[in-house]
């Protein structure tokens, strides 16, 4: 990735410039600390991320405070010419932010800069990117179908990152799965609260029914079951237009999340974790060398339960359809750890699965050939008591005959 850093502070360029040498993520960085030549140099260089002093000045203009916020003109000057290009702001203090978020940047950075600070900035824009560079390949041919774009995220969202499970999950604003919240992703413990109730049970709604179009009738019935008449129609549109507004003022965090006139969610990849759970799943891709770990990681996402604490019924067919591909991702990721003879990762995923349905015969049953496979008594003596008294308990049944057959030489061994 190229950069660009901006600022007529030295220091800060010289140290920010050794910040993101030490990531070792960046194939070119640039400097300019001059406003006069900053826009020409932008359209120069075309970098693919900017680095931009909220109060960026010349020297000979320092003294004056009409220029003060230079640095929030000239990104809106960027943001005119170059519309996908990704900023990030620079400000001694915070008092610049919110004239800094007309421009859309990708977050804000506090002065002195800190490597702990940075790097969930570095890691939010390499993962983003990633997946905006697969769109634009689909989109312009490069990559012929839905399924390679989609296998083609995987590897790029893990790039120079060692833990993907816990990195990248901090990276979503919008959770769905647990507790459903919205958080600043650099900053997890920052929750963003939606203006009202109605409007925090509308986003959920279209996050459930995401790349559909649904109808007033259809909200009506979901969301204002009890309400008729005009009256209700209106409280519709006011929490509709104040969830609108919602997402517009926090484009900084949740990026062109929106909501057109057909009551339908716009919500690009990266920004909210079911979503992007979803989309994989149902593109059913094969797992392969190439998309192992992006399989691992969105399984790594799954927590049971969506949008706790609340209890949405016109959530549970979404829910049934997720428990479900959850349990075939599983057995996908196992089969493939153990084709490549990695039994110890096969067996996670295994236990995974029964953990996650304590009567799926496909995890036990092959929990139990791998142990046999292995030669692993002990386990393999173990879970077919647990698989065996689940059985007799839960449905009345022994376990398939091959199974005793082996337990009962193993026992007498």
């Amino acid at each position: 990735m190229n950069a660009l850093l901006i600022d007529n502070d030295l220091k800060t360029l010289t140290k920010l410039g050794n910040l993101l040498s030490r990531d070792g993520r960046f194939s070119s960085i640039w400097y300019c600390s001059e406003p006069a030549v900053a826009l020409k140099q932008v359209k120069q260089q075309l970098p693919e991320v900017i680095f931009l002093a909220a109060r960026f000045i010349s020297s000979s203009e320092a003294s004056s405070s009409a220029n003060a916020g230079g640095g929030i003109a000239l990104a809106n000057q960027i943001r005119r010419n170059f519309p996908i290009v990704n900023l990030i702001f620079l400000a001694a203090e915070t008092g610049d932010a919110y004239a800094a978020f007309q421009s859309y940047p990708l977050a804000f950075l506090c002065k002195p800069l800190k490597m702990s600070n940075l790097k969930p900035v570095l890691d939010r824009l390499f993962f983003v990117t990633s997946l905006t560079n697969v769109g634009e390949a689909y989109a312009c041919g490069a990559v012929t179908s839905v399924n390679e774009a989609a296998e083609n995220i995987c590897g790029r969202i893990i790039n120079n990152k060692e833990n993907i499970t816990d990195g990248s999950r901090m990276l979503y604003p919008i959770h769905c799965f647990g507790n459903f919240e919205i958080s600043q992703p650099h900053n997890p413990e920052i929750k963003l609260k939606l203006p009202t109730r109605l409007s925090r049970d509308l986003l959920a709604f279209m996050i459930v029914n995401l790349d559909r179009t649904v109808s007033r009738d259809e909200l009506m019935s979901c969301l204002l079951p009890k309400r008729t008449g005009e009256r209700a129609v209106n409280l519709l549109h006011v929490n509709l237009y104040k969830l609108r507004r919602f997402l517009e003022q926090n484009r900084h965090i949740l990026g062109d999340t929106a909501i057109n006139e057909c009551y339908r969610l716009r919500l690009p990849m990266g920004i909210c974790d079911l979503a992007d759970y979803t989309r994989f799943v149902r593109s059913q891709i094969k797992v392969s060398a190439k998309t192992i770990k992006e399989a691992e990681f969105y399984a790594s996402l799954w927590r049971g339960t969506c949008f706790a604490p609340e209890n949405y019924p016109w959530s549970d067919d979404l829910q049934t359809e997720l428990e479900v591909a959850q349990e075939n991702l599983l057995l996908k990721i196992a089969d493939y750890r153990w084709q490549q003879n990695e039994p110890r990762q096969s067996e996670a995923a295994l236990k995974s699965l029964i953990q996650l349905n304590p009567l799926s015969e496909d995890g036990h049953c092959n929990l139990l050939d791998q142990y046999l496979q292995r030669q692993e008594r002990r386990k393999y003596i173990r879970e077919f008591e647990e698989y065996q008294k689940i059985m007799r308990e839960e449905l009345d049944i022994n376990v398939d005959g091959r199974y005793q057959e082996a337990y009962q030489r193993l026992i007498c061994s």
